[in-house]
């Protein structure tokens, strides 16, 4: 297809991305979704410089009493489970263990965090950055076999459908498992197709 090498086509595959990342920026900072997840990562990521339960546990909520509305932050202890989490430094660090086999998503962060970056924010950070190569990596891959326009739309399309434009909002790893699975998706399918021609 022309526009894929042409000028005029990179042009348009450069404004539709600088599109897409507007978009995936304005919902994640402007609309961020704080659901519990967002406790014990930052728990996870204060862990590699904090190794005391009590001091851990006691730091990891006033940095969230700070970041976050009073409202959101009291739903966050709010309920038995959040409540005696809240309350019970042992037993929530006895639960760190099932958000720490996610490694990467919490190094990422803590590197953010020692780069001035506030821990909340940069959860979401690494979320919504994810978000945007996902999101450049499929109006890419989408254009190759239409075009730039019918790519940006149908881009938009799953974005929205699939609620992977939501993931930019969550203190999750998800948005980068959903990265680290696009790629290789797109690599082996590519490869694929190019082998049979």
């Amino acid at each position: 297809m022309n526009n894929k090498t042409d000028s005029g086509g990179f042009i348009i595959f450069i404004v539709g991305s600088v599109l897409l990342c507007y978009w995936i920026i304005t919902i994640s900072y402007k609309f961020p979704f704080y659901n519990w997840d967002l406790v014990p990562y930052i728990a996870s990521v204060l862990s590699y410089e904090t190794r005391d339960i009590a001091q851990l546990h006691k730091i990891t909520y006033e940095i969230l009493q700070k970041a976050v509305p009073e409202g959101i932050f009291q739903a966050l202890v709010s309920g038995k489970y959040r409540e005696h989490m809240f309350n019970n430094p042992t037993d929530f660090y006895s639960h760190l263990k099932g958000y720490q086999i996610k490694p990467l998503y919490i190094f990422l962060v803590y590197i953010l965090s020692k780069l001035g970056f506030s821990v909340v924010n940069a959860t979401i950070y690494v979320s919504s950055i994810s978000v945007l190569l996902t999101s450049i990596l499929l109006y890419f891959w989408i254009s190759r076999h239409t075009n730039f326009f019918i790519g940006f739309g149908l881009t938009i399309l799953l974005l929205i459908q699939s609620r992977l434009a939501d993931l930019a909002r969550l203190s999750t790893p998800d948005a980068l498992s959903a990265l680290f699975i696009i790629v290789p998706l797109y690599l082996y399918i590519e490869r694929k197709q190019s082998n049979l021609y």
